[in-house]
């Protein structure tokens, strides 16, 4: 969606808050992964609190989003973005981008499983009352639809195409 470009055009005003989640999570438990998460959206509190970044990127995990959003000061300035994967248009085309960008391997173990789910996922963030944005066939990038701060560059932005 655009997250990793922006971000490496922006990294002085923006975070890219990683935890590695798949891989945090090998060996641990049920009650060893809620405090994982806990431990996690403190982390991201903190960092939300402390002021240092205009936008900071998080890891998509469901469990860790709600966690956040337990916080009203923070879900205010919460958005999250998906393909529209409701269009069959938009979900084709995802694929074949995120297919170029990642490769078919990548896209196979971490996303392909994933877009069966999206659309009871954006439910339920949209029910909870989450701030969802949805790309389409127009708007293919997360900065097309979500306002990033002024002077944020964009992709193409920097080669003059926009």
């Amino acid at each position: 969606l655009g997250k990793t470009t922006v971000y490496n055009l922006n990294n002085k005003r923006c975070f890219d808050r990683k935890f590695e989640i798949k891989k945090s999570l090998k060996g641990m438990g049920q009650r060893e992964a809620l405090r994982f998460f806990d431990c996690c959206a403190e982390i991201i509190s903190l960092q939300y609190k402390l002021d240092a970044y205009e936008v900071m990127f998080i890891d998509a995990d469901d469990r860790l989003i709600k966690r956040i959003g337990n916080d009203p000061a923070i879900k205010k300035d919460l958005t999250i973005v998906f393909p529209n994967v409701l269009d069959k248009n938009v979900l084709e085309e995802y694929l074949i981008r995120t297919t170029n960008f990642y490769g078919t391997y990548w896209v196979n173990e971490n996303i392909k499983n994933e877009l069966d789910a999206l659309p009871a996922r954006i439910k339920s963030f949209k029910d909870e009352g989450f701030d969802i944005r949805l790309t389409n066939l127009t708007q293919k990038y997360m900065h097309e639809v979500v306002n990033l701060p002024g002077g944020f560059i964009t992709p193409g932005e920097e080669d003059g195409i926009y």
